[in-house]
């Protein structure tokens, strides 16, 4: 699981998630560098066409979603928030994004050239 964080300003969790299902099978499985490795094989089933990872903000005493960040790609960076009012993430497909806290929009991206 990727770390989420908390704003003590909103009130607000801010949770990276991947929306799919997986089935796990007993396999002998050897290593390799740079792929995914469970120690076991698996299929990988996306649940919805237009995303895989997902950014929530979620208040934590109702559980209602505030705003929601969908990726293409698996999310697998943590998160981290500020007091200026900023939600920072990464995506696999190298960048580094900034979002508005309360309204969940995309105010800055860099490319770093690697996933992050």
């Amino acid at each position: 699981w990727m770390p989420m964080a908390y704003s003590q300003t909103t009130k607000l969790f801010y949770v990276p998630s991947n929306e799919w299902g997986m089935d796990i099978w007993n396999e002998g499985i050897k290593y390799k560098k740079g792929a995914a490795y469970l120690g076991a094989g698996f299929t990988i089933k996306p649940i919805f066409d237009s995303h895989i990872g997902s950014l929530k903000s979620i208040d934590p005493n109702t559980g209602e979603i505030k705003w929601e960040y969908k990726n293409n790609a698996p999310l697998w960076s943590g998160v981290m928030t500020t007091a200026g009012g900023l939600v920072f993430t990464g995506t696999p497909e190298g960048h580094l994004k900034a979002f508005d806290d309360e309204t969940g929009e995309e105010l800055w991206k860099f490319q770093t050239g690697s996933g992050v």
